[in-house]
């Protein structure tokens, strides 16, 4: 084989691995994702943890008229007459109701899970509070989208 056509094929095997060998690196550094770095929207992200977790007392309308609701020594809150109540919509009360873990022991016992807590680990391992802030701040932006 004439040196040049040797010195060709060497150049094309070589130029091929190092495109395959970026390639796995490129597909290994990137992290495996958790959860979306940012929601499509936001609101129905919310409306979804709403469902799944807030559903059973606060009801499907928002208005504290779940099943599970009657079952508290406290009716959960109508959530849809939040700004109503309090003249614009309370975004920090909202938050801190949620979350639940910097609540003060003088406002008395609390009946709604904390849920800062309980979204805080998850099968066993612990979450990042930027995915606990953001599913927060998702559902605080879905109660906001109810209110009447």
């Amino acid at each position: 084989m004439h040196p040049v056509t040797v010195f060709l094929c060497m150049a094309l095997l070589l130029a091929g691995s190092v495109v395959m060998l970026a390639g796995c690196a490129e597909e290994q550094a990137q992290p495996a994702a958790e959860e979306p770095q940012a929601s499509i929207d936001p609101i129905a992200s919310g409306k979804a943890s709403y469902e799944k977790f807030c559903q059973g007392c606060h009801g499907e309308d928002g208005k504290g008229t779940g099943e599970l609701g009657t079952d508290l020594a406290t009716a959960p809150a109508d959530l849809t007459q939040l700004s109503a109540r309090y003249g614009s919509f309370p975004v920090d009360s909202v938050y801190q109701a949620i979350d639940g873990r910097k609540d003060v022991e003088a406002h008395g016992p609390r009946e709604m899970p904390v849920w800062g807590n309980i979204w805080g680990e998850e099968g066993g391992e612990p979450v990042a509070d930027d995915i606990i802030e953001k599913r927060i701040n998702e559902l605080v932006e879905y109660i906001r989208s109810i209110q009447e």
